[in-house]
């Protein structure tokens, strides 16, 4: 489990907009997090549902050294291995769990609410629309329209860099 081979290029740009940076630190607060990526057969099956969980894996696996794929039934495990597939891809050294018992934060994709004690943010779309919750989840809709499942990957990457270990 280590960082991508480009992790200085992504401490370069968070270095230009936060005050007092050190790479160390930095570093140190990406190790602490399992980031977990959950998600379920509604997702896994519609073309909106699977640009989300693409482009998250995407975010997240060029960051954080830890990833958890979760497939919240068996209708979408085969899904978990398309993504994991993905993020080995990109970074050939990121440790994958497929357990969420370790995650500290979670984006969820679908129609299911997972049982993780940690925080968790709910993506998905309608069409151009990207759909985003804290409290319930979202889905995805049937449209083959990619924006509003890119830019819910990209509010839900985010809110995993803001959110605390818990």
């Amino acid at each position: 489990m280590a960082f991508a081979n480009f992790i200085d290029r992504a401490a370069t740009a968070a270095s230009q907009v936060l005050a007092d940076f050190h790479l160390g630190d930095f570093k140190a607060a990406l190790e602490k997090q399992v980031v977990a990526v959950a998600f379920d057969h509604q997702a896994a099956s519609c073309a909106e549902g699977q640009a989300t969980l693409d482009l998250a894996v995407r975010l997240l696996a060029r960051l954080y050294p830890v990833l958890a794929i979760l497939p919240l039934d068996s209708a979408a495990s085969s899904q978990a291995q398309a993504l994991e597939r993905l993020a080995k891809s990109i970074n050939p050294k990121v440790g994958i769990r497929r357990s969420g018992k370790s995650a500290t934060v979670c984006v969820v994709a679908g129609v299911t609410r997972p049982s993780l004690r940690c925080p968790i943010f709910f993506v998905g779309s309608d069409g151009w629309a990207a759909k985003l919750s804290r409290t319930d989840p979202v889905g995805s809709g049937p449209s083959l329209l990619p924006f509003g499942a890119g830019a819910a990957s990209c509010f839900g990457a985010a809110n995993e860099l803001s959110s605390p270990p818990s």
